[in-house]
């Protein structure tokens, strides 16, 4: 049941959306957010890394002087610099490998999508500020990071592989996986049930034979053989799958910050000293907020 209401969400968020739709361009719900998760995300990076250069400039040396940091100047924004820093993010992995299995980046087909993360780039840098990073932001955005991965792992990578016109890459799983080297667990676990290449088949039959003698006991009927699972089943085990990676990510990385904040607050408390009530003097006790 699960399963099914995260596989038709998944459908939902495929579905292309206007303005796009009116050019006939297959943008869906899912490509905007993704694209402008990712611009979000470096725009949080770079406000970070320049906080920490001015820390850096007002802190002493060590012979207990600040003069030599802070002639260390700022480096000036750049919005080339930061739509280039995006792009190469999104397509330097595929500009270097692709080339070597005998096709072309995706990059080249189309300008759509490199277009969309610049614009969306430009857009996040117009913000007069975003929010930093916390449990309060990740935790949710966890949430879209499991469909937006599961997507490129699960719908993008396994067809450039198996639509390779050499056989022998096309067939292999070590490409595929190779191909895949961000998560290649789970686009191994999608290919695994989905039966991707040829040779899924097999392992999935053995995996499921080891299975079935450790837990039950024989071989199973080996005859039959092990059906493949649906890709939409499959590619919503590995949504949910990367949404507890992501969440446990998150809980990880931000838990300790938003408990000490929690402690902070809870400890210093505000005095509200209530001056008069009906017009006279308060003579009650101190109410504490």
């Amino acid at each position: 049941m699960a399963l099914t209401l995260v596989a038709s969400m998944f459908r939902s968020l495929l579905t292309p959306i206007a303005p796009f739709t009116w050019y006939d361009i297959p943008i869906s719900t899912l490509d905007v957010l993704a694209v402008l998760r990712l611009c979000v995300v470096l725009q949080q990076l770079r406000e970070v890394a320049q906080a920490e250069h001015r820390a850096s400039r007002s802190s002493p040396t060590d012979d207990g002087s600040t003069e030599k940091r802070r002639r260390v100047q700022e480096e000036e924004k750049s919005f080339v610099k930061d739509a280039t820093t995006a792009l190469v993010v999104v397509y330097g992995g595929e500009a270097v490998v692709l080339p070597w299995l005998g096709t072309s980046p995706s990059f080249l087909f189309s300008p759509i999508v490199p277009g969309l993360y610049t614009f969306l780039t430009y857009v996040v840098e117009s913000l007069p500020s975003i929010l930093p990073m916390s449990l309060k932001t990740e935790l949710p955005l966890s949430i879209l990071d499991g469909f937006s991965h599961s997507y490129l792992l699960c719908d993008l990578i396994p067809p450039v592989v198996t639509t390779l016109t050499t056989r022998e890459l096309a067939d292999s799983p070590w490409t595929l996986l190779m191909l895949a080297l961000v998560a290649p667990l789970m686009t191994g676990l999608y290919t695994l049930t989905t039966h991707t290449q040829p040779v899924w088949g097999a392992v999935h039959q053995d995996v499921y034979m080891l299975v079935h003698r450790t837990a039950v006991g024989g071989d199973g009927d080996r005859e039959k053989g092990v059906q493949s699972v649906e890709r939409e089943t499959a590619r919503a085990a590995c949504v949910v799958l990367l949404m507890g990676l992501f969440i446990t990510r998150t809980m990880k990385n931000f838990r300790g910050d938003y408990l000490h904040e929690i402690l902070a607050g809870g400890l210093s408390k505000k005095v509200k000293i209530r001056p008069k009530v009906d017009g006279k003097p308060y003579r009650g006790k101190v109410k504490t907020q």
